[in-house]
């Protein structure tokens, strides 16, 4: 810094690192000049600090003014992505909901939760496919309407399931082989009898998952 922009406002600080400003012995009942009578003449002087504050007002000016507020567009883009990006988590919910509940049938290890998670979520696909179970009990439903139109065994799952949800009795090796292996050929026979596009436009129909947990399971 050129002695000549020193200016009547700018801000000059005087550093020292001299061991003699630490024999200074300075006590409470000291003045201000009688602390600055103490100090070495000449002082020793190891760094001077120039800070024009005016620059750095004028810098903080200029900064503040190049910060554009938030505009009422930004604000109508950002709501806009927001509901769409609740209207996809909305659109999305039935599927996310189907497969979480065919991951756990096809991979639960535990018999019971695997003949359980093959049962809820054989029947979740089937309502969102738009074949609601209503008044029949599940082995009605099974056999009035899926096991003919699908050819599928489910009403004899629905049996096995029964069998080891409610009665005593232990369910034997076949009718273990029958929980355990009934879910993919039942999803593959289903999803080959429907076609594609209403097995989108049924995954998409948020009434029929609302409309599914309003009823109940057994």
């Amino acid at each position: 810094v050129q002695l000549s922009e020193v200016k009547p406002g700018i801000e000059v600080t005087a550093l020292s690192f001299s061991e003699q400003f630490k024999n200074i012995n300075v006590v409470d009942s000291n003045n201000a000049m009688e602390i600055i009578s103490k100090i070495p003449t000449p002082a020793p002087i190891d760094e001077v600090r120039i800070i024009n504050t005016e620059k750095e007002k004028q810098a903080l000016k200029n900064k503040q003014k190049n910060k554009q507020p938030l505009s009422l567009s930004k604000i109508f883009i950002t709501g806009v992505i927001c509901l769409a990006a609740l209207l996809i988590l909305l659109l999305s919910l039935p599927f996310l909901l189907y497969s979480y509940y065919r991951f756990k049938a096809l991979h639960s290890s535990i018999v019971s939760q695997k003949g359980y998670y093959s049962y809820v979520s054989a029947m979740y696909l089937l309502n969102q496919f738009g074949f609601r179970r209503d008044n029949d009990t599940p082995l009605q439903f099974a056999n009035n309407k899926i096991d003919d139109y699908f050819q599928t065994d489910f009403s004899a799952f629905i049996q096995v399931y029964l069998k080891s949800k409610y009665s005593s009795q232990p369910i034997s090796s076949w009718e273990l082989k029958i929980l355990s292996l009934f879910y993919r050929p039942f999803e593959k026979s289903v999803q080959n009898k429907i076609p594609w596009k209403e097995r989108v436009s049924g995954f998409l129909n948020f009434y029929r998952t609302i409309n599914y947990f309003s009823k109940p399971k057994i």
